[in-house]
Formats: structure tokens, C-alpha cells, sequence
């Protein structure tokens, strides 16, 4: 099972959408001087992307739709990735989670045949662990060297 890193198809994601808010929103008055704009009453919000921003207006993540698929990606006060989340075009979901280098550490997949995976990455994105379980339950585990050479695999 090849395990893929999540956030370049997060990013392509999240960056082909544009926002697309209801009308209903406009309708609003903007929020009083301090008062937090959470306390606006809207129920429904219609969008393909939504922007998360901190206090100081940096971005921190991004929650869209687009070709391809729909995902969730949030980062760190720097812009470096930490976690991002899709379900791709072929409704198959999967997560990635970042180190403060935003290098992939660890993902979770699940494959359009059925199976499950999991990939644990080093400090340098470089993958030394994959397991896996097929969708008719055989479990595998393959360990990779620093080259990226297969040292070990075990399979039911």
C-alpha cells in the first residue's frame, strides 16, 4: 500500500477553492467595536473555502472544496503545516500530521481497495515504518532503512 503525504493534495485542495458566502451573511451589520464576531447570529454558511485567522490576521488554517476533493489544513503561527485532513476526489479519506519543521511525522489512510495505513516518518519526512491492513483483514508491516531501502516486511 503506497501512503502518500496528504498536505500537497490539502494545499491543492484548499488553494483551488474560492470563498463563496451565502448572501444572507452580507445582511449582517459588522460586529461593535471589541465584540467578538462569533457573537454574529448566522446558521447557515455556504462556502467552498473559509480562511482561519488568528487575532493578529495570520493565517492558520484552511477548510475547503475543490477538485480533487475536500480537506481541512491548519498551521502553526509561522504558516508551517501541522495536521491536514482530506477525503479525495474518490471519497477516500486520509491525515497527515507535521512536525514544527512542517515535515510529514506520521499519516492515516485508507486506500479505495479497502485497506488501511499507517506511515511513520523521521525528522526529515524520510519513511522508516508502513503497516497496513487489507480490507479482507491481512495485516502487513514493512520497515525502511535511511535510503529509503526496505529492511524488513512481515505479512500474514
Amino acid at each position: 500500500m503506497h501512503l502518500r503525504h496528504l498536505w500537497p493534495l490539502a494545499a491543492s485542495i484548499l488553494g483551488m477553492a474560492s470563498l463563496s458566502a451565502c448572501s444572507a451573511i452580507s445582511n449582517y451589520p459588522p460586529p461593535e467595536q471589541g465584540q467578538p464576531i462569533a457573537s454574529a447570529s448566522v446558521t447557515t454558511l455556504t462556502a467552498q473555502k473559509i480562511i482561519l485567522v488568528d487575532a493578529n490576521g495570520h493565517e492558520r488554517g484552511q477548510l475547503g472544496v475543490a477538485q480533487g476533493g475536500v480537506g481541512l489544513a491548519l498551521s502553526d503561527p509561522t504558516g508551517k503545516p501541522r495536521i491536514a485532513m482530506i477525503i479525495d476526489e474518490g471519497d477516500h479519506p486520509g491525515m497527515t500530521l507535521y512536525n514544527t519543521n512542517g515535515m510529514p511525522r506520521a499519516s492515516v489512510q485508507l486506500s479505495q481497495n479497502g485497506d488501511s495505513g499507517v506511515a511513520l516518518y523521521d525528522d526529515t519526512g524520510r519513511c522508516h515504518v508502513a503497516m497496513a491492513v487489507s480490507a479482507v483483514g491481512v495485516p502487513s508491516v514493512t520497515l525502511f532503512d535511511q535510503a529509503g531501502n526496505v529492511v524488513r516486511s512481515a505479512s500474514k
